[in-house]
């Protein structure tokens, strides 16, 4: 079985997708500490013409709490701004209506923490566009919960069973594959294809975006198809 762990990130780009896609089981890494300025809470939409940050508030974030601790402090307030923004940024792309639709159904669940919200974001995108796949959270597993990130993740693959461990390339000088091997797990970097798809018409292409971008510009079927779009590297 080949399975991939990434802490749960807000909308994130296309290649986490492509982890989803890859693995036979996805892991979501929710009993890590949580990260400030990374992608947990937060991420890129396409306004007028540049990267526009987004930011879901917090109640208590710290770098000494696990992401399933922090909590939510978004309410109807942040979330109609929100949603301003997206309309701002993209009420003339062609699917629009349908993407917003989607987004809110996931603001408007309530979640018990911030790892929730990111993968329910995370779910609903899949679902949107019709695609299976296997989840599971790092919390719900018996693995050891010491070493460093590599340890952790070679517990997380012996706990599930797993004999192929599946990581985004830029993280290939992390991990050691010599002691993936030594535990009788394989692993491979999943390097995407250069990505660039047509935005606004007679615009410079704009990159490192959410999936929220893709999503308002590329028919279901064809982001089904950027999905795959990519090699798994072994080194």
């Amino acid at each position: 079985m080949k399975i991939s762990v990434m802490q749960p990130y807000l909308f994130p780009y296309l290649g986490y997708f492509q982890l989803i896609h890859e693995a036979d089981k996805f892991v979501f890494f929710d009993d890590v500490n949580f990260i400030t300025r990374g992608w947990i809470n937060r991420n890129n939409i396409l306004l007028h013409g540049k990267a526009h940050l987004f930011t879901v508030p917090l109640k208590n974030a710290s770098q000494h709490l696990k992401i399933n601790e922090v909590l939510l402090a978004y309410d109807n307030r942040w979330l109609k701004g929100f949603l301003n923004s997206l309309e701002h940024a993209y009420k003339k792309a062609p699917y629009y209506t349908e993407v917003k639709s989607m987004i809110e159904s996931v603001f408007n669940t309530d979640h018990s923490d911030v790892g929730k919200l990111a993968e329910a974001s995370v779910r609903e995108v899949f679902r949107y566009l019709g695609e299976d796949a296997e989840y599971t959270t790092s919390s719900s597993l018996d693995y050891l919960r010491v070493g460093n990130g590599q340890d952790k993740i070679i517990s997380i693959c012996r706990t599930l069973d797993t004999t192929f461990y599946i990581n985004p390339f830029a993280g290939h000088e992390m991990y050691d594959r010599s002691t993936f091997l030594e535990n009788e797990i394989d692993i491979g970097f999943l390097k995407m294809n250069p990505l660039q798809y047509a935005q606004w018409e007679n615009s410079n292409f704009v990159q490192n975006l959410s999936i929220i971008d893709i999503l308002m510009f590329r028919a279901k079927e064809e982001v089904r198809t950027m999905l795959g779009e990519y090699i798994i590297v072994e080194q």
